[in-house]
């Protein structure tokens, strides 16, 4: 299972970067540690002329259902939710998937 959170690049006045890296993903690690496979973060940052549609993106790969669902039921998801506002006047847009295939390079 993977979960994908895009912010938004517009309709943002604030993305900081630094407390998202330092210390939301730390939080979501120590909440989900043993229960996800890795995180990716995908930057996208203004100061680099970019035109993404996003600021930042991030991939939370889960091995199965029951990870994940454990994950969504952990009894400080709300604090990990609420974090979010620390670093963001974004509204993230949250996508679940599985992994349709993977091809070799």
């Amino acid at each position: 299972m993977i979960l994908t959170i895009f912010y938004p690049a517009s309709g943002c006045t604030r993305f900081d970067e630094d407390y998202y890296a330092q210390t939301h993903i730390p939080l979501l690690r120590s909440l989900w540690g043993g229960l996800i496979d890795h995180v990716e973060q995908i930057s996208f940052p203004p100061e680099d002329g970019g035109t993404a549609p996003y600021r930042m993106i991030t991939i939370v790969r889960f091995p199965g259902e029951r990870a994940f669902g454990e994950a969504m039921a952990h009894p400080r998801i709300a604090e990990l939710q609420a974090d979010v506002a620390a670093f963001t006047d974004c509204v993230p847009d949250v996508h679940v998937g599985r992994v349709a295939g993977t091809r070799g390079s």
